[in-house]
């Protein structure tokens, strides 16, 4: 059986509102990417925004995950 994984940006917004002990309210907009993991290598060097392992808007360093740093996602 094969599983077919789309990639996909969500966008949304995050808003507070506080009414006590004073008025107070924000809103932001967000966005999430989400992406098949095992074709991050695949995905990330389709744009020079987005990077493995080097400084970018965007970077992916393998060393926030768990296990060897050799070894791929």
């Amino acid at each position: 059986m094969s599983v077919s994984v789309s990639n996909y940006i969500y966008s949304g917004s995050i808003r507070h509102r506080r009414f006590s002990p004073f008025k107070h309210s924000f809103n932001y907009s967000i966005f999430m990417a989400y992406f098949d993991i095992s074709e991050v290598d695949k995905i990330l060097s389709k744009s020079f925004l987005w990077n493995i392992n080097k400084p970018s808007l965007v970077s992916f360093y393998r060393k926030d995950y768990h296990g060897p740093v050799s070894k791929s996602l």
